[in-house]
């Protein structure tokens, strides 16, 4: 028996690992979507780009939306209806991918089989997946912990065979190339992982250069840790290239660069106060509320003292007035304004309703940059006067130093959600959207939705699909209970990682330098994003609200963990065996 066990080990744990996919992908197939169908900024909109890429047409006709979402969900989603594969099967498939290269990337980390099956089944059923707002909906935000892993798995993978004399290494430099290219597309807030595949390859390049000297291999090598960035760069100029020869616009996405960017960077910079002052007796605008919070970004009296100022955008006075009174401001707290980055798109339909936006994109362009320019000659001259925060991008609010101590209070009410996984779960979400809308997002990715009460309709779906939420959600609740204890773990254990190492390289020893440096990169870029995303959301209230938005933040821990704790557990297990090797001699 123990001879069998030792011969036919590998096998039983590659059997129970396809078992454990089995089931993940099984409940993955019996979960019904989120159907958000109504949702023409968010999940209807990259639906619709999907129908259009299968059509041949692009992204299809210009408007509004067309060039304001990355377009690899969509791309995704078209690939899978065109290949006959339901939505959420490849979705799900992509993922195992996903984890099995991550753990392939981390074998020299993790030798122990039966340790690295464990991180497997431990990644495979995490909530960063098996949640409503990841696995469920019909949504970017879906395919993120794929990509994140991917990312990861290539770096990692570069990192460790980058000196080895075998090709392995440009294999996994293909992967990241094509997984780094396929997330910066994926969302428009990409950047926040750039530092850490920038450390990854740096450090790449370091190591090969002191393993290799100065040798042809050396100079190939490091020119592979520049390529995810050549390809980050390449494919922004192929996606700008065919944008201009639809649209007549060369950007790969107008929401976050060209005209209309730089015009919301400049609305977000004026002092309101100062630039009132300096205006004098030119500024006719009379206030209707003085008292706005925080979270308005753009007052009224910021767009009407910028109006003043660019008789091109005075154009569209009628249309944004109209906005700011009606619609839009119905969803802010204060009269006559607009909550957070609503503006933006506010701006946009009033826009849309002053006749740009309908095919007509090289015009559209042309007025934001007439805009541009006639601001930015009022700020030359005086007239505008901008503020002293810091402004991070286009898409966020200014900060100040008056905003640290509630930006810190948020990262840490952010940070507890994360590492206890409060708020995940997995649902029977009634389908937004009336009933031609829902329908077309099941033909599209060949998945169920909840019908439920919102359409009218008693859906048998509720009781069929029941039993698995159930499951899910137990299993959720399992990572719930022990979220706090495996993150405080994860960190004692990185932080006894750090003195030893401190001491083996005192004696020029670098074992495990490796997984310290992965470790503190991801720990960093944990900070960072959940940084980011504390600081541009804030705006809708409590962490609860704007939650999925951190979903990344889920992954990162996801990953730290498997280093610190499958890591930090296999080594005990070699140092134990090691020892009674030792100990028989």
């Amino acid at each position: 028996m123990k001879q069998f066990w030792k011969t036919n080990e590998k096998r039983i744990c590659l059997t129970i690992g396809g078992i454990l996919a089995f089931f993940r992908i099984a409940m993955l197939l019996r979960t019904p979507i989120y159907a958000i169908a109504n949702a023409i900024y968010d999940d209807q909109l990259l639906a619709k780009l999907a129908e259009h890429l299968l059509q041949g047409e692009w992204l299809g006709p210009y408007n509004s939306v067309t060039l304001v979402k990355g377009i690899s969900f969509s791309v995704f989603l078209a690939m899978a209806n065109r290949l006959g594969i339901p939505y959420l099967l490849a979705e799900g498939t992509a993922y195992i991918v996903a984890v099995i290269l991550f753990l392939y990337a981390l074998r020299k980390v993790l030798k122990n089989q039966w340790i690295r099956l464990a991180a497997f089944g431990f990644l495979l059923y995490s909530p960063s997946m098996l949640s409503t707002f990841t696995e469920q909906r019909v949504y970017n935000m879906a395919l993120i912990p794929t990509a994140i892993l991917l990312v990861a798995a290539g770096c990692i993978g570069m990192f460790y065979s980058c000196s080895e004399q075998k090709k392995e290494f440009y294999g996994w430099t293909i992967l990241e190339v094509i997984s780094f290219v396929f997330f910066w597309h994926l969302r428009n807030e990409s950047i926040w992982y750039l530092p850490f595949v920038m450390a990854a390859c740096g450090c790449s390049a370091f190591c090969i250069a002191v393993n290799f000297g100065r040798r042809k291999k050396t100079v190939l090598r490091c020119i592979c840790c520049l390529l995810p960035f050549v390809g980050i760069y390449a494919s922004n100029e192929i996606i700008a290239q065919i944008n201009e020869n639809h649209y007549g616009v060369h950007l790969v996405n107008d929401r976050s660069e060209g005209a209309e960017a730089e015009l919301m960077t400049l609305l977000l910079s004026i002092d309101e106060e100062k630039s009132i002052a300096a205006m004098g007796e030119d500024y006719t605008y009379k206030s209707m509320n003085k008292h706005y919070s925080k979270n308005v970004w753009i007052p009224r009296e910021v767009i009407e003292l910028a109006m003043e100022n660019s008789p091109t955008f005075e154009t569209i006075h009628k249309y944004v007035s109209e906005l700011y009174e009606g619609k839009w401001n119905s969803m802010s707290t204060s009269v006559n304004a607009v909550m957070g980055d609503s503006f933006i798109w506010a701006i946009r339909e009033a826009m849309l309703n002053a006749g740009y936006y309908h095919e007509n994109a090289v015009e559209t362009e042309a007025f934001y940059q007439s805009v541009v320019d006639e601001l930015e000659e009022a700020f030359e001259q005086g007239r505008l006067v901008k503020d002293d925060k810091i402004h991070l991008s286009a898409l966020s609010r200014g900060i100040s130093k008056d905003d640290i101590p509630e930006i810190v209070e948020g990262v840490k009410a952010a940070f507890g959600s994360l590492i206890t996984e409060e708020y995940t779960y997995v649902g029977l979400r009634d389908a937004d959207g009336n009933i031609e809308e829902v329908r077309y997002f099941e033909a599209l990715t060949g998945a169920l939705a909840e019908y439920g009460y919102t359409l009218g309709i008693q859906d048998s779906e509720m009781s069929f699909g029941n039993l698995v939420v159930q499951r899910s959600n137990k299993i959720i609740r399992i990572y719930q209970k022990t979220g706090t204890l495996r993150f405080v773990g994860s960190i004692i254990a990185f932080l006894i990682l750090t003195v030893i190492l401190v001491k083996r390289i005192k004696e020029k020893k670098f074992f495990l330098i490796g997984e310290w440096l992965i470790t503190l990169g991801m720990l960093g870029t944990l900070l960072l994003f959940t940084s980011a995303v504390v600081t541009f959301s804030s705006f809708l209230g409590t962490v609860f609200v704007y939650y999925h938005y951190l979903t990344p933040g889920l992954v990162l821990i996801d990953i730290i963990e498997t280093l610190m704790l499958f890591g930090g557990l296999d080594q005990l297990i070699r140092f134990w065996l090691n020892k009674r090797h030792t100990d028989h001699k």
